[in-house]
């Protein structure tokens, strides 16, 4: 696995490409585990669409897509993603 997901699913943070320190919040360290570059954002959605079905962060589905982009945007912008769904 790579580094940052090993550090956020031990410690609750990670370490960016520029060396800073990062935590986030519930819904995108859910999200996290299935960053691995072989999913579309899409097929996130469903992903986090079933999880919330099951789980303690249960949101509306229609809220989910927008949740997902703003994640995706968010750990682009904080130098954790290699491509657009991949984390670093």
């Amino acid at each position: 696995l790579p580094i940052a997901r090993q550090q956020f699913s031990r410690l609750g943070w990670a370490t960016n490409l520029r060396h800073e320190y990062q935590t986030f919040d519930d819904f995108t360290q859910e999200l996290l585990p299935h960053l691995d570059g072989t999913k579309t954002e899409e097929e996130l959605v469903k992903i986090l669409k079933k999880k919330s079905r099951k789980s303690f962060f249960h949101r509306a589905d229609s809220d989910i897509p927008h949740k997902v982009h703003q994640s995706l945007g968010l750990l682009r912008e904080s130098a954790f993603l290699f491509d657009d769904t991949q984390i670093v």
